[in-house]
């Protein structure tokens, strides 16, 4: 397989310098083979980190739903609650008004 380069017409330089690159070149082939494992585990975490981050702003969302709901129910409250203060209001004048004028008669 490599006998083109352990001809008697190579050097010992070249044949060292072939065998040099021989070597840098599988160990790039398997820093880059560790390299791409590396990508493809952070892709993978990534994605379940943002699975995550979507299953937390899913549960955000439907607690500001119910914190939503809440705050209309408070709402309705207060304004009945203003109505009922109102109507007494009404009445206590009503009432001041009617002692006023049976004193007065």
């Amino acid at each position: 397989m490599f006998a083109w380069y352990e001809e008697s017409t190579t050097t010992p330089f070249v044949k060292q310098l072939l065998h040099d690159l021989r070597d840098m070149v599988w160990r790039l082939k398997r820093e880059n083979a560790k390299l791409s494992m590396a990508v493809d585990e952070a892709r993978l975490e990534l994605g379940q980190v943002g699975n995550v981050g979507d299953a937390e702003l899913i549960a955000v969302k439907e607690e500001q739903k119910l914190k939503e709901q809440e705050a209309a129910a408070l709402g309705d409250r207060v304004r009945k609650l203003e109505n009922e203060r109102l109507a007494l209001l009404y009445a206590f004048g009503l009432l001041f008004v009617a002692f006023v004028l049976f004193r007065v008669m």
